[in-house]
This record gives C-alpha cells, sequence and structure tokens, in this order.
C-alpha cells in the first residue's frame, strides 16, 4: 500500500452524492490510482442515550439513517464502480461495537450500524471475484470529540472495558490502516473489534 493518501471529506446524505464522483476522480488523477478507501463518516444523532424507541421522532430517524446507511451505501457504489479501484483493492467501513449488539435508548444508532455489516458483507462477496477486499472495522469507547459531549450519550455508556481504559483516535487508525494493507491480502468480508473487550 502506499504510503501516501488522501482525505476527501464530502456530505454524503442522498441530496449530496454526487460530490462523491468528482472527489474520487480528482483523487485518481492526482495519484495516478486509488488502492483502497476507508469510511469514517457516521452519526451518532442529536439524542444518543436519551430517547426509547417510542420517543424518537422521525426527523432523528432519517437523520441517523441517511448518513450511516445511505451514506455507507453511496461510498461502497461509487468506490465499486469498476475502474475506480486498482484490483487488487481494499474498501474499509468504520462501523461501531454497536453493529453487534444493541444499545438502550440507542435503538437506530444501533440498527444503522447492523445494516452498514449486511452492506459490507454483501459487498465483500461481490467484490471478491475483482480482487477488491471490504472488510468493517467496530469501534468500542474510543476518546474522540463524539464521546467527550455531553449530550451526545455516547459510546462511553458501553459495559466496563476489559482493559480498563478508552481506547484512543490511533488504534483504531492503526486496524484500519492494516485491512487496507497488502498484509491483510486474504482478508475480507471481516468485522474487526477495536473495543478494549467490551463485546467480549
Amino acid at each position: 500500500m502506499t504510503k501516501r493518501a488522501e482525505c476527501l471529506q464530502a456530505l454524503l446524505i442522498s441530496q449530496t452524492v454526487l460530490l462523491l464522483h468528482p472527489s474520487f476522480q480528482s483523487t485518481k488523477k492526482r495519484f495516478g490510482k486509488i488502492n483502497g478507501v476507508a469510511n469514517f463518516a457516521g452519526v451518532a444523532g442529536h439524542r444518543l442515550g436519551h430517547e426509547q424507541i417510542w420517543e424518537i421522532e422521525d426527523q432523528e430517524y432519517d437523520f441517523i439513517m441517511d448518513v450511516n446507511v445511505r451514506g455507507a451505501f453511496n461510498i461502497l457504489s461509487e468506490a465499486l464502480k469498476p475502474g475506480l479501484l486498482e484490483e487488487p483493492g481494499s474498501i474499509v467501513h468504520a462501523a461501531s461495537m454497536f453493529a453487534e449488539r444493541g444499545f438502550s435508548k440507542g435503538a437506530i444508532y444501533s440498527a444503522s450500524k447492523h445494516a452498514g455489516i449486511g452492506m459490507i458483507k454483501s459487498a465483500a462477496i461481490e467484490a471478491g471475484k475483482r480482487g477488491i477486499r471490504v472488510n468493517a472495522i467496530l469501534p468500542g469507547p474510543i476518546n474522540t470529540p463524539m464521546l467527550q459531549a455531553k449530550e451526545s450519550g455516547a459510546e462511553g455508556t458501553a459495559p466496563d472495558v476489559p482493559l480498563g481504559r478508552l481506547g484512543d483516535a490511533p488504534e483504531v487508525a492503526n486496524v484500519a490502516a492494516f485491512l487496507l494493507s497488502d498484509e491483510a491480502s486474504y482478508i475480507t468480508g471481516a468485522t474487526w473489534a477495536v473495543d478494549g473487550g467490551a463485546n467480549a
């Protein structure tokens, strides 16, 4: 894997999906090729940790699903179009530890992360014959602004972490970098927990 990387920042909601194509193309033009794509875009919602299912309003549901599910679909759909990624290539999707468990007062967030895993596994099957690997990482309580925000509900409300501390962002990035690299050449359709054992 090349040591050069381009970070794209784009709105992934349905109304702005057309931004993705020129962003990918400009990156490919700049570097000559794209070996891998890492998608870390996602939202927790405005009321994570504060509302039971029956209290969630349609606007909150739509906001979370539009970014976490449609956004993931938009990235996968564009990245897997023939000719964009090098073959072999790699895609890594950042989900959440709650993609494998429920979340009291976080049902829509959890559901959106479950949906993302379904897409990742399906994409891995479809893209495998082209040599493109598709995997997901499942971060747990990571010391980020999202967790620190008092009103976010945050993933710090997860059960006690066996390792006894919050994770740091570079620890998540290191796993993503590994999955993007040739060292993970026989790994696809997998979910990698980066949660200090919180989901053990």
